[in-house]
């Protein structure tokens, strides 16, 4: 009976974690060119969400020419 209960545990287990997660990967948020806006997860007061900046100023990727 000992053995069932293991055999069954894990094939009902393993099954389950082997399944892909429902939830796609996770992006950088720089990484979602279509949003206009950051979000920030949790609860907090205030707003959750800010507005993307680019400035011209700014090197966002860095290169060969990067400076110290």
């Amino acid at each position: 009976m000992r053995h069932l209960f293991v055999l069954f545990f894990l094939l009902t287990f393993g099954g389950v974690a082997a399944q892909k997660p429902y939830y796609g990967t996770l992006k950088w948020p720089e990484q979602d060119t279509a949003s206009k806006f950051y979000t920030v997860k949790g609860e907090r007061q205030g707003v959750s969400f800010f507005k993307k900046h680019y400035f011209q100023n700014v090197q966002y990727v860095s290169n060969s020419r990067t400076t110290n």
